[in-house]
Formats: structure tokens, sequence, C-alpha cells
């Protein structure tokens, strides 16, 4: 799953959300830039967090190489981040969700690409191909209020096309 949407419209919290429904058995590895998800709150057991602030990206993904998580958080996506964990949750066989800015699923897509083709330093099939093995969901987040959401399915070929629209309160920590 790629959550995409503009600064500040919550797709930390839906992330957040999403991974609050997780089975307690699950092992989790969340790799953010802060301590923005505060998952160790939701009671989730197994969980590992790799946080940029105390570990370089590549030390980070690389300790991460080691174990075979169920679910692969990553929240912001950037430039050291999308190949790796593009690899890791086709390597893993799925359950992955990634945060990156984008104003719409199609952006979204294309930015992760981008961002997959700098690192892999080959040619944008490859990085395209890596990235649409990756994702196969594509959550557009718009407005903050009312937390307006898109849902898009995209295929091998890198077609979109919506399958889904909900509105919900964004989740806002265990008091809900």
């Amino acid at each position: 799953i790629l959550i995409v949407g503009a600064e500040g419209s919550d797709k930390t919290e839906l992330l957040r959300a999403l991974a609050n429904e997780f089975g307690n058995d699950e092992w989790i590895e969340a790799i953010e830039d802060g301590n923005e998800l505060f998952l160790e709150e939701l009671g989730t057991q197994k969980l590992t967090l790799l946080k940029y602030q105390v570990l370089r990206p590549n030390h980070a993904w690389t300790s991460a190489a080691r174990t075979k998580p169920d679910r692969i958080i990553l929240d912001e996506c950037r430039a050291g981040d999308v190949y790796p964990f593009c690899q890791r949750v086709v390597a893993n066989g799925g359950g992955g969700i990634a945060t990156i800015q984008a104003h719409s699923a199609v952006e979204g897509l294309q930015k992760m690409v981008g961002l997959a083709k700098g690192q892999l330093r080959t040619n944008s099939e490859s990085a395209k191909k890596l990235v649409l093995d990756t994702f196969d969901i594509v959550i557009l987040v718009k407005g903050r209020a009312k937390m307006m959401s898109q849902i898009y399915g995209v295929n091998d070929q890198g077609e979109v096309w919506p399958i889904g629209q909900f509105q919900a309160s964004p989740f806002q920590g265990n008091d809900q």
C-alpha cells in the first residue's frame, strides 16, 4: 500500500490507523525519520523501530535485512529509502506500507519510480517494475478535517483506476 497526499494531509495518521489493525502476533518493522508513528502505544508485540535519528539509513536497512517481518512500514519515503524498501517488500512477498508527499496516485507512483531509479542507476523500466511489484493499492488522502480518501488499484503496467472512496475521522490515539 502506498499512501499519498499533500504535506499535512494526515498520511501518517492513516498509516498509524492501519497499523492499529495489524494482528498482535505480526512482526512489524517501522522505519521513520522521527518519532511520529508511536506504534509502541498500540500494544503491538514484536515491534522493531529503526529510526534514522539513531541509525544512518544504510545501516538501518542492513540491520533490517536480517529479519523477515510480516509488515514493513516506511513513513515519508526519501531518496535513500525507496529501493531497499521495495526490494524487502517484494522479497518478503508483500506486507509493505509507505507514505510519500504527492497530489495524486499517479504522481506518487512516479515519484517512487524516480527515487528508485536514482538508486538503481539503471533505466526507468527496471525501477518502474520494482515499484509496481511493490504496490498494488494507492490511497490518496485529501484534507485533514474530514480525511476524504480515494483508493486506487495499480496493475503491472502502471495503470491506475479508482476502486473506492471513504471518509472518516483521523485516528487520534488510544482514547478513541
